[in-house]
């Protein structure tokens, strides 16, 4: 009652604002909760209510029966009509609406605990019918389920009634019958609007009006198999672009499912064509299949994966496993271009055809972990695409774990949607407190108020300046001392001879840019450069608290966005001056201290936004959150870099040092721990079990008698002492084990050692090498996708630790060892034999060492191997010991013991586990058994340490896991300190998502995003926190918008429609820039009018140049030539547009353009991947990409490629009026398209208004014009080839133009200046001598080469010589006889100007050798002690003593050359020179010659490799028989034990049928596929056809029951239906409360029915007599005229009220 009069107002309008505010609306709540839950004590309440809904909240306005004008004049705005709608909403609960339909049936008989007056009973109607009418006409959907009650009753009352009020009866059935209208057509108009694309505003409201099944914060983000597999649609509302939501929680349960149905839905779609064309997918081989599984683009399907191994990781939580991928899909797909499997994607695996799935999310190698493994093997592509180009897939498992199996294969659906970005976000839409009452942007996002007020902290500057009316704001210019400005503008520094400029924001007014008298115009518009659209902007985002700014093409956004940031950060407090660059002023600054957050979308805008930020204000406090910065301006405003930078606070440090030397031993410990598992597993040796973590749990397990003995060798056969042979028993041992071959006994089976993948593959990487960049560029698709992973490189100083180095085996028990021995037992032999002749004693004693420890090493590797291939005879293990309880000492023990913690019981159960020897092996002693049966208990106890390891090693694991978490959250509220010190932090939205406990931490109270129009609502929603009091939007919602994975949501469900967009249809201030700075005028002019109202042209465009060569700088080439589809990019592209195009910009570039001045444009990927492939090599530089990417971005000249052209006339997203925006508006000087605008003005009404602007301009055509400016000729051209005669970029004539020397150009038409083409003719000049120059025109002229005869000097003898030369200083070429200095005095010719002394004399005389004294005929003039002898001499070498001729020059400086020819150990020979000083014994020799080796059965080795090579295990095909009495063909190293047998045995299967069950699978685990012949309790047979296995729907047999309302009614019942609530209809005698008997439906309660008897009533007031009916007998007044007379005269009635009692 109190909530009631608290609400009530003077109008309807301020009652349904005030319900709904933030306050009331749950007041709402309570009080219909009150009612219902109190519904027994009093009805005045409800009376109340129900009026207020009736007489004011309805207020009779409904859509169809009010004027739109009326309707506006009355509620003035239309949020009052959404805030009704919402009441509406809220009050029509089930609960609420069946208590009033009871209430009013009883207060219509007088039943109530309310006295009820007539009148008052009938203004309760009226009001009950204003409110049906309003939730009928409002709330369609939701009226005709709940209002049919409530509208019969109401009818029933007035029909009965003996005054009836005929209007108001026809207004109810009115009603009724718009109920069975809405019935009649929900069912087509449900169809109608899922299938045409669009829900009408009534249905929409229907949806938002149904209460959500399930809590949205407890629905898991990763699907579950059952979720992908039912039928049900699941429960999604559209978002709300108009209008209010209900509240926070409406809005973000709306947003969560929405964005969770986008990654959701692809892939139970995928599963879906999955299980519909299963067959197909598991029969086709090859090519096809994997053909075949690319239908669907959302999706991909593969088969054939097989899981290798898992291996730990530092990056991420849990162990990362690696999946083979089949061979046909490693060589198919181009790893370097392709979309699929990238990081970050979600994946299904399922081996048994989605009975059961394992959900998993695809991961990327780590940076270094790939460097350093392939960086020589393809140093082009990505390292992060490498992995997969061998073959090799990393995922992190999700979901399922429990289901991997290693021998089974997969099927794995990819969804190409990025998850970990889905991931993040929804994990803070379930979380996030941004939208609660006390946040500022709530009232925005959720009630869509348009009521904007300043941002809070400049409220907060008014209550610490309580005198405060105005704040001032700084704005980011000074000036000189001059012009009129007023005092309060103005604030003097230094020495006065400048001044800041300044505006005053009002704290008071309602908007507080209005007064145009606090902020200067006109100078802040001529400083900053602003228009009067840029200005209203600026001004409007500075003293807003929300602000949306659209910047159409080119109209300055960016430039905006900066203006605003500059002036915010120059109004920090505590910041302003020493960083900033600006001047420093005392004064109390009004912006608060925390971060200024900047968002954009990608990288790359990012980038270029802090680049710009960094040049206005140089030294900006600014960190650059992510690990995808490519800017090197931004390489030092890194997050790491400012880590070292900043000072933190001394304890938290060294709590980060802590928790980071924690991590570092626990991961040193699981890496010991690790390999010493690995050894368990493969065991190479008899293991030093006291050495080892898990061997000395495992001895304690152990009887005490066997601890001591598996301290050594000896037990087990093998001695210490090298020198004494193995025991013989054991050598029987092996050796019959090798002949036995593979045995199928109860040998311990044991897997080897684990194949890392990529070992034996093959590498593929190369067979597709091209140079592809992406359009989408591979780095900007992974740019959110790899793991930031600063976290685990947090550049600590690390802890030293010691390695442990412990002995994991027995001396001289392992192979390993004892060849490590054997090595330095050679290596000591050939020492002693080089140092000298030792004594042949010590040699042979060597000798004989080495030999032991070689065969001591042949026998354990042989024992070991066998044990590994399972073929070591071997008794069970689980035969000798056996576990058992250990009671404790006393009771005393027991007492403490269960006194202690849950945790330490467990350890204490474990610890009284152990092994004892079994009752048949108890009394023999361990000295009695025999070989065999000491090495089976030495493998079992192998086994106990191996099953203790991996349980130390999960805990271990575990342990590790809370460390990691601890210094992640220790980091992460470090580096929240650090954010929150800076001015400004800039981040994706992405980025955000991933870190969005830093921004909690750091308190971003201003928020910038810059392209929001192209954001998701939900992604700039969770990059908000409580703590944001102002946020500014900057994009156009006319160019691109949000993409989504999933059209339908985009269409159907409203989730292309950005934050951005919504808030501009729901009327809030929305500030247009409109000068556009970018476009020539006829650019500009194609976009407005079909997608802008209006767009002015800046003086700056009207200059620009026209294009070189062509006639039109805008142009359209439309043409008829089809496209294609690219299949593996499911893409399309057209070669005759990417032909042209290249031709063309050939072309351009002739004309003197840059290729950094040109752009190729496309729609599609597939052509990009096309025009790069065939442009030719002097374009490069001109940049490729698609529209998409190219938003933000400008370039002279635009070459756009439209690419569709079909049969079908389809267009596709070409049509899409934000795409054509984008597309249109990029270029600045010239643009030209290729496409068929034919068939683009058939589909598209945009394109038809471009069409017509193109051919009013005269600017389309089916052949573009080109221009030559020298002659005036012009060429059309519509192809390639057509470009191939003007290789110049002429028109094809001779130039012939008068060049600067006189000569006459001799080329073709070019149109380049001629300074680029210098003359090539003959030079006409001389020298002084009348000599012509030869040298070319455009060269120097060189010295005159013209020959003259000459005297030369000082020898006399003339000679033609050039005449620039100077005859003393040319050297005389005539040849003259000299005499020269050599001892014998020889003569020789030489040429005049050579000096005898510097001649070497050649004559040949005989002289001795000094070297070797032999006599040899050399030449005159050599040097003795240079010549060589080449004499042959005999030569026997000193360390082979081999014997060969040699020159004898060659002695000590060749090698011997003969062959080795000696036999190796695998029986091939030496294929060496001799070798006697370089490994003389072959222990480093490799052979490779092919493997001739056999098995120990004697097959020979099939695989192709060296004979150094280790065999791999026997592939050869041998019958064997199973462990099932069935016989199989298995690979020879392959235990028949480790087979799953593939028989089908007919068995009967407990449902009775006779099935083909797999021979080994339990009957009990068998799902019997016969048709279902189950009969329910009552023997009848199921009626509906489904597999014997499934369950049995309950049984639809029609049978008669008794309904046990009479024993002799009966119905027609299914049968599994009891006729609990069935309403028998058979008419029966009813003895009502009164008295009289009638007949009526039995399922009626007699309470429940009128007596309609006629009675003999006699007044006792008056005396008088009539017939009255039953049930009115108290309410019908005696009718008689004096009785009438005196109820009128008495005034107890009226003669009105006299009639209607009547």
């Amino acid at each position: 009652m109190e909530f009631l009069e608290t609400v009530c107002a003077s109008s309807p309008a301020q009652i349904i604002n005030t319900i709904c505010d933030s306050f009331h609306v749950s007041k709402w709540d309570e009080h219909i909760d009150f009612i219902v839950k109190n519904k027994d004590k009093d009805d005045k309440l409800l009376v109340k209510t129900v009026i207020l809904l009736g007489e004011t909240i309805s207020c009779d306005n409904f859509v169809g029966e009010v004027d739109e004008e009326e309707e506006q004049a009355e509620w003035k705005d239309r949020e009052v009509c959404e805030k009704q709608v919402k009441i509406l909403t809220r009050s029509c609960r089930k609960d609420f609406l069946e208590l009033l339909t009871s209430r009013t049936s009883f207060w219509s008989l007088g039943k109530g605990k309310l006295p009820m007056e007539k009148d008052e009973l009938e203004r309760i109607l009226v009001s009950l019918h204003s409110f049906c009418q309003a939730v009928i006409y409002k709330l369609p959907y939701l009226g005709k389920d709940l209002l049919p009650n409530l509208i019969c009753t109401a009818i029933g009352i007035l029909a009965g009634s003996s005054q009836q009020n005929p209007s108001l009866l026809q207004q109810f059935s009115s009603l009724q019958q718009k109920i069975q209208e809405i019935n009649a057509s929900f069912e087509s108009e449900k169809e109608m609007v899922v299938k045409k694309g669009g829900f009408t505003p009534e249905f929409e409201r229907y949806l938002h009006s149904k209460e959500p099944p399930q809590d949205f914060r407890k629905i898991e983000i990763v699907p579950t198999l059952q979720e992908l597999l039912q039928d049900k649609r699941p429960f999604l509302r559209p978002n709300k672009i108009v209008g209010p939501y209900y509240s926070p929680e409406h809005y973000l349960d709306v947003q969560f499912r929405l964005l969770r149905e986008d990654f959701v839905q692809p892939l139970r779609k995928g599963v879906e064509h999955f299980l519909e064309n299963k067959e197909e997918y598991l029969k086709t081989k090859g090519k096809q299949k994997f053909k075949n599984q690319q239908q669907d683009a959302s999706v991909r399907i593969y088969t054939g994966i097989t899981l290798d191994h898992a291996d730990n990781s530092k990056e991420i939580s849990g162990k990362v496993y690696l999946f083979k991928l089949p061979l046909e899909i490693q060589r198919k797909v181009n790893w370097e271009k392709s979309k699929k499997l990238l990081p970050g994607c979600l994946v299904m695996l399922t081996s048994d055809c989605c009975e059961t799935a394992i959900f998993a999310t695809t991961l990327a190698p780590h940076f270094d972990q790939d460097r350093n493994g392939r960086e020589n093997r393809n140093k082009d592509m990505d390292p992060r695409r490498l992995e997969l180009s061998e073959g090799i897939l990393r995922v992190a498992i999700e979901k399922g774990e429990e289901h991997l199996e290693k021998h089974l294969n997969y099927i794995m659906f990819e969804c190409e949607a990025y998850f970990e970005a889905y991931r993040h976000n929804l994990a803070i839409l379930q979380k996030t407190k941004a939208l609660n009452d006390e946040s500022a942007m709530g009232k925005f996002i959720v009630d869509a108020n348009s009521s904007i007020g300043i941002p809070s902290y400049l409220k907060n500057y008014r209550k610490n300046f309580k005198s405060a009316e105005k704040a001032p704001l700084i704005l980011p210019f000074d000036m000189l001392v001059y012009g009129p400005l007023s005092e309060k503008n103005v604030r003097y520094f230094g020495q006065g001879l400048r001044q800041i400029v300044m505006a005053q924001i009002s704290l008071t007014s309602a908007d507080a840019a209005s007064s145009a008298e606090e902020w200067p115009a006109s100078l802040i518009k001529t400083e900053m450069g602003l228009d009067e659209n840029q200005y209203d902007a600026y001004k409007g985002a500075l003293t807003s608290e929300l602000s949306i700014i659209q910047g159409p093409p080119g109209t300055g956004k960016t430039f905006i966005g900066l203006q605003i940031v500059k002036t915010l950060l120059l109004n920090k407090r505590m910041k302003v001056g020493k960083q900033s660059g600006l001047p420093c002023i005392n004064l109390n600054a009004v912006v608060p201290d925390s971060p200024i957050l900047i968002l954009c979308y990608t990288n790359h805008a990012l980038d270029q936004f802090l680049e710009l930020l960094l040049k206005e204000i140089p030294g900006l406090d600014m960190i650059r959150v992510g690990g995808q910065c490519k800017a090197k301006m931004l390489s030092g405003y890194s997050l790491q870099e400012k880590r070292h930078k900043m000072k933190m606070l001394k304890i938290s440090r060294s709590e980060e040092k802590f928790l980071y030397s924690q991590v570092m031993d626990q991961e040193a410990r699981i890496s010991t721990f690790q390999s010493e598992i690995q050894q368990l597993e493969n065991p190479r040796g008899i293991f030093c079990f006291q050495n080892m973590y898990s061997g000395g749990r495992a001895l304690l397990k152990v009887p005490r008698s066997l601890r001591q003995l598996l301290g050594s060798g000896e037990w087990l056969g093998v001695h210490r002492d090298v020198s004494k042979s193995v025991e013989l028993e054991l050598k029987e041992m092996v050796v019959k084990g090798m002949e036995r071959g593979i045995s199928t006994s109860t040998a311990p089976q044991k897997k080897g050692k684990p194949k890392r993948m990529g070992e034996n593959n093959r590498y593929y990487g190369d067979n597709n090498k091209g140079n592809y960049d992406e359009d989408y560029e591979m780095d900007e698709l992974l740019e959110h996708r790899s793991a930031d992973g600063y976290y685990h490189h947090a550049n600590l100083l690390s802890i030293p630790r010691e390695e442990q180095n412990q002995q994991s085996y027995l001396a001289n028990c392992s192979a390993a060892d004892c060849l490590e021995v054997s090595r330095r037992l050679d290596n000591e032999i050939q020492n002693r034999s080089r140092r000298g002749s030792p004594h042949p004693r010590d040699l042979y004693q060597l000798e004989y060492e080495k030999e032991d420890y070689v065969n001591r090493a042949k026998i354990l590797a042989a024992i070991f191997d066998l044990y590994q291939c399972g073929q070591l005879y071997l008794p069970n293990g689980d035969g000798f010991l056996q576990l058992q309880l250990v009671q404790p000492s006393n009771a005393q023990d027991v007492g403490e013991e269960s006194a202690e913690d849950d945790d330490e019981e467990d350890e204490e159960e474990e610890e009284e586990m152990e092994y004892i020897f079994t009752e048949e092996y108890r009394g023999r002693g361990v000295h009695s058994l025999n070989i065999k049966e000491r090495w089976a208990v030495y493998f079992k106890v192998v086994e106990i340490a191996l099953d203790i390891g991996r349980k130390m090693m999960k805990e271990m694991e575990e342990d590790l896991e809370l460390l990691r978490n601890k210094l992640k959250e220790e980091q992460q509220f470090l580096d929240g300190r650090l954010l929150s010190k800076v001015d400004v932090v800039g981040m994706t939205t992405t980025g955000t998502a991933k870190n969005q406990l830093l921004l909690e931490i750091a308190k971003p109270q201003i928020v910038v995003i810059e392209e929001a129009a192209e954001i998701l609502e939900a992604h700039i929603v969770t990059s908000l926190t409580k703590d944001c009091n102002q946020l500014i939007l900057i994009g156009d919602h006319l160019q691109l918008r949000p993409s989504t994975n999933v059209y339908q949501l985009e269409h159907k469900y409203h989730m292309n429609v950005s934050l951005f967009e919504r808030m501009i249809l729901n009327k809030l201030t929305l500030h247009t820039l409109k000068t556009q700075h970018r476009m020539r005028p006829e650019i500009a002019d194609l976009i407005v009018g079909p997608i802008y109202k209006e767009l002015f042209n800046h003086p700056k465009v009207l200059e620009y140049p026209s294009v070189k060569g062509v006639t039109k700088n805008l142009f359209f080439l439309t043409h008829s030539q089809l496209e294609d589809t690219d299949v593996e990019l499911q893409s399309k592209s057209n070669f005759y547009e990417a032909n042209f195009l290249c031709g063309f910009t050939d072309y351009l570039l002739q004309q003197g353009y840059k290729p950094s001045q040109i752009t190729i444009l496309t729609t599609y990927t597939g052509q990009m991947f096309l025009l790069k492939k065939l442009i030719s090599a002097s374009c490069i530089g001109v940049r490729i990409t698609c529209v998409d990417n190219y938003q933000g971005e400008e370039n002279d000249i635009i070459l756009l490629s439209l690419v569709r052209s079909n049969e079908e006339d389809k267009i596709g997203f070409v049509g899409i009026e934000n795409r054509i925006c984008v597309s249109l508006s990029r270029a600045k000087h010239g643009m030209f398209i290729v496409g068929n605008l034919e068939s683009l003005c058939k589909i598209s009404k945009t394109w038809q208004k471009i069409g017509e602007k193109l051919e009013a301009g005269r600017n389309f055509g089916k052949s573009l014009e080109l221009a030559c400016f020298q002659h005036g000729n012009k060429t059309k051209v519509s192809e390639r080839s057509h470009f191939a005669p003007l290789k110049l970029g002429g028109c094809g004539l001779k130039c012939d133009m008068v060049l600067a020397c006189a000569h006459r150009c001799p080329l073709y038409c070019h149109a380049q200046d001629h300074e680029q083409y210098p003359c090539q003719q003959r030079c006409e000049k001389r020298c002084e001598f009348e000599h012509q120059c030869h040298a070319k025109c455009c060269q120097k002229c060189p010295p005159c080469q013209t020959y003259v005869l000459k005297a030369l000097v000082p020898c006399g003898h003339e000679l033609a010589i050039p005449c620039a030369i100077d005859p003393m200083f040319y050297p005389c070429p005539r040849v003259i006889t000299k005499e020269l200095t050599c001892e014998l005095k020889h003569s020789k010719d030489v040429p005049c100007h050579v000096d005898v002394k510097s001649v070497k004399c050649e004559a040949f005389v005989e002289k001795m050798l000094i070297r070797c004294g032999h006599t040899r005929v050399v030449k005159c003039g050599d040097p003795m002690n240079l010549i060589r002898c080449d004499f042959e001499i005999d030569h026997i070498f000193p360390t082979c003593k081999h014997s060969r001729r040699i020159l004898c020059y060659q002695k000590g400086k060749v090698k011997c050359r003969d062959a080795c020819g000696q036999h190796l150990g695998c029986g091939h020979q030496c294929t060496l020179s001799c070798h006697v000083s370089d490994d003389p014994t072959h222990k480093i020799y490799v052979c490779r010659e092919a493997c001739k080796r056999v098995c120990i059965l004697g097959h020979a080795c099939i695989s192709k490799h060296r004979c150094y090579g280790r065999c791999p295990p026997c592939q050869t095909l041998v019958p064997k028989s199973l462990e099932c009495g069935h016989e199989a063909k298995l690979p020879c190293h392959k235990l028949p034990s480790t087979h799953k047998c593939t028989e089908k045995i007919p068995t009967k299967v407990p449902c009775g049928h006779e099935q083909l069950v797999r021979c080994g699978m339990k009957v009990e685990d068998f799902k019997c596929k016969a048709k279902c012949e189950k009969k329910c309790n009552f023997g009848h047979l199921c009626g509906v056809e489904h597999a014997c296995h499934e369950k049995c729907p309950p049984c639809q047999t029609k049978v008669m029951k008794n309904l046990g309302c009479y024993p002799n009614h009966e119905a027609l019942l299914p049968c599994h239906d009891e006729g609990l609530g069935y309403m028998c209809m058979e008419q029966v005698d009813k003895e009502l409360a009164c008295g009289h008997t009638v007949k009526d439906e039995c399922y009626l309660d007699p309470g429940e029915i009128l007596c309609s008897e006629l009675i003999f009533r006699k007044y006792l007031e008056c005396g008088h007599e009539r017939y009255v009916v039953c049930f009115l007998e108290e309410f019908m007044l005696c009718q008689q005229e004096v009785c009438r007379a005196k109820r009128l005269e008495t005034g107890q009635l009226t003669q009105k009220n006299e009639k209607e009692m009547e």
